[in-house]
């Protein structure tokens, strides 16, 4: 027979974890887990039975069963069904899930970490500006993984990458170049209307074909007219615009078609838009109600994308 001070010693566990657990009084502290072999007044005794409980409780705290998840799960190890099989992947997906949220939070801490070794004037923007390229990098990975042989990766890349870059520098009252401006303003005057009319549609299309093709192509496409030209130039336009005739392809019902790579592209952005915390750079950028206008347009160009792909009878990758 062993005393409890030896069953700490052998066990690990503490005196008052081992009282606990065989405490009867489940009205007060005890957990009525465990019987000794001998048990009076201020008097205990443990056999090899108890050593072998105590033994498995302590197995089960170091994967994170707390005292009052033990004893049901010792009885599940008793079954000769699954039970026990199950209560443990289910433990290991809320332990899984709680490490996840602590990397996040040890990221996160990592970026302010960071940020504190800018001058005081740049450190919330040095915030800002790594936790809009996370959400970016997220949202590429995101869509990756539905067209993760799509070649145009590195296209919805840049495009959210260019996005950010081009918010920072009109957040920071830097230039950001004519394109930018008059795209910026338009989408601000847009931000009231539907955001599934055509004139939204074509809006944030200019504006990534904008990012697109950067600091050169944005100097060209300062109007609309422009942006189409280039767009056409590039080959991203499968279709004129709305007010193309009929006669010369699919009629003109006010929305464009773009190929392929621009679905990618598109989904990353509505990807990126759907994050909240995007929402306060992105409206003092683009102006009031931008955000909620901006995400939902993003997200019916990408729905609409999807439905003509499986209209047409595409699988989603090709040009």
């Amino acid at each position: 027979m062993w005393k409890r001070s030896q069953v700490e010693q052998l066990t690990g566990l503490t005196r008052h974890t081992i009282q606990d657990l065989c405490n009867p009084n489940t009205e007060g502290d005890g957990l009525g887990f465990w019987r000794p072999a001998v048990s009076k007044p201020g008097y205990s005794r443990f056999d090899e039975g108890d050593l072998l409980a105590f033994y498995l409780v302590r197995q089960l705290t170091k994967a994170g069963f707390t005292l009052r998840e033990v004893e049901p799960v010792v009885f599940d190890l008793l079954e000769t069904d699954d039970a026990f099989a199950l209560t443990v992947r289910a433990k290991e997906s809320r332990l899984r899930a709680r490490r996840s949220e602590l990397d996040g939070k040890l990221d996160a801490l990592a970026c302010l970490e960071r940020a504190a070794a800018h001058e005081v004037g740049e450190r919330l923007l040095s915030v800002m500006e790594e936790a809009l390229l996370r959400s970016a990098g997220r949202a590429v990975m995101a869509v990756g993984k539905r067209d993760a042989a799509h070649p145009d990766i590195a296209g919805a890349h840049d495009v959210l990458d260019g996005l950010v870059r081009q918010m920072l520098l009109v957040l920071r009252g830097e230039d950001a170049g004519p394109a930018f401006d008059v795209l910026r303003r338009r989408i601000g005057e847009l931000a009231s209307d539907d955001p599934e009319s055509p004139s939204a549609e074509h809006a944030l299309w200019e504006l990534m074909d904008a990012l697109r093709y950067g600091g050169g192509a944005s100097a060209r496409v300062a109007d609309a007219a422009a942006v189409r030209a280039s767009a056409e130039e590039h080959g991203v336009w499968a279709q004129g615009p709305a007010d193309a005739p009929a006669d010369e392809g699919e009629p003109g019902d006010g929305k464009l078609r773009f190929r392929g790579g621009d679905r990618l592209a598109m989904r990353a952005l509505a990807r990126f838009l759907k994050e909240a915390e995007n929402g306060v750079p992105v409206e003092l950028v683009f102006g009031e109600g931008s955000f909620s206008f901006l995400a939902r347009a993003a997200a019916a160009c990408a729905d609409r994308f999807d439905e003509e792909v499986h209209d047409d009878g595409g699988d989603g990758l090709d040009g």
